[in-house]
């Protein structure tokens, strides 16, 4: 990507956040899990967090969904099927920061799958970070280009942090990143190895699946999407035409 074709994408992705408050859907039906319910897509809906779970991601169908604290500030959904499990949580932590959050995820991987055999893959871990990407780092690189520190024509980007581990034909992951002030998005997938690309694929699936429920919460807050939001999205447009 070009210095001019950064400062376009940029100059049309500034937009300026406002906060209102927007009512739920229309569609809700039955209260069917604790703090959920089903809309009538079989969407299940959070109304305290504004988070969305799909009834299936990449295939693989929504099982169950969990509120882990009364205010209703800790939430996930599961999905298990066809050898793949895939947990997203979406939590509130005003104390805590992304890298520590990343340690307690990381060090639940280890206490979980250390035991069977499972092993830590540093290039595994940090191919699975490129493929997911936060707004944040988007900015900074922009920011850094822009300023002149950055001297080349690339922008240099700070991943989401990401731990993959394998054994044998089995891996196990975990994603996490920082999708609003002290908000943190998580994603924990179990899945089947086969090289790097099988990695890359289930990364780039939490991605997308990252960016698809942090439109919808913004969406059910009334917040407009932010200047990192709208130059990611105009990035995967070029990248896709």
């Amino acid at each position: 990507m070009k210095v001019t074709d950064i400062v376009i994408l940029g100059a049309f992705a500034l937009s300026v956040s406002a906060c209102s408050t927007t009512p739920a859907p229309d569609d809700l039906g039955d209260l069917v899990y604790t703090g959920f319910s089903e809309k009538s897509d079989g969407t299940a809906y959070h109304r305290a967090m504004g988070m969305s779970c799909p009834s299936q991601i990449d295939g693989i169908p929504r099982t169950s969904t969990k509120v882990y604290n009364d205010a209703g500030t800790d939430i996930g959904c599961n999905y298990s099927g066809g050898g793949r499990i895939l947990t997203i949580y979406l939590s509130q932590y005003p104390q805590f920061d992304l890298p520590l959050i990343f340690k307690d995820a990381k060090a639940a991987i280890e206490y979980r799958f250390a035991e069977q055999g499972y092993v830590y893959d540093e290039a595994l871990s940090d191919a699975c970070s490129s493929e997911s990407l936060d707004e944040t780092s988007i900015l900074s690189g922009l920011s850094g280009l822009l300023s002149g520190e950055n001297k080349t024509n690339e922008i240099t980007l700070s991943p989401s942090p990401s731990a993959v581990y394998t054994k044998g034909t089995d891996m196990t992951l975990v994603v996490v990143d920082e999708m609003f002030d002290h908000e943190f998005f998580k994603v924990r997938y179990t899945g089947a190895f086969a090289g790097e690309a099988s990695v890359e694929s289930a990364c780039e699936m939490i991605r997308n699946t990252y960016l698809r429920i942090e439109t919808g919460v913004r969406q059910e807050r009334g917040l407009k999407p932010s200047s990192g939001t709208s130059l990611l999205d105009m990035i995967n447009l070029s990248e896709g035409s």
